[in-house]
């Protein structure tokens, strides 16, 4: 009989542990990257849910690496940075409604409608530029520009993952 109490009480303790908040969220996003205005010291790419709502957001500064991703010298051309948590930065966010409405606001206090906020610590972000000049009119030089933003050993404990391709962004001039 003592052998069959402990046993159940083992049993008891063993499903009563609570392993914390430990998430692990499946990105499933259209892959169809937007920009805020590209005129300010950093760019924004993100892309957003809103069924649940949510973000995820890549920031980085806009100096010449930057300006050689969207207007590559080459269509093929390589592009690498590194998430430090400062200047490059990546992040997963939930939102108490439309993320749409607070994105481009240089990335809002958390405290303004962001129910949960994940930041990668670490990892590499790979620009991969590609372009098509349409020569249909001889007048005009118009340039379809497309950027494929892979992840590469991201540092962010809620992801099932940590290399993935967040997305495309693409531009006509």
């Amino acid at each position: 009989m003592r052998s069959l109490l402990i046993l159940l009480f083992s049993t008891c303790f063993i499903l009563s542990c609570d392993d914390g908040d430990v998430l692990n969220v499946q990105l499933e996003f259209d892959k169809e990257l937007s920009i805020c205005d590209s005129n300010t010291a950093i760019y924004i790419l993100y892309d957003t849910r809103e069924d649940p709502s949510e973000s995820l957001t890549l920031l980085f500064p806009n100096n010449a690496q930057a300006q050689a991703v969207f207007n590559p010298v080459n269509s093929g051309d390589v592009e690498m940075m590194t998430i430090n948590a400062s200047t490059v930065r990546f992040l997963y966010r939930t939102y108490a409604g439309d993320p749409n409405d607070y994105i481009c606001q240089d990335i809002p206090d958390e405290n303004v409608s962001v129910i949960q906020n994940y930041e990668a610590n670490g990892g590499t972000v790979i620009f991969t530029s590609t372009f098509e000049d349409d020569d249909s009119d001889p007048n005009a030089i118009v340039r379809t520009t497309k950027v494929l933003v892979t992840l590469k050993d991201i540092d962010l404990s809620i992801l099932a993952t940590d290399n993935f391709i967040l997305g495309t962004y693409e531009s006509t001039d």
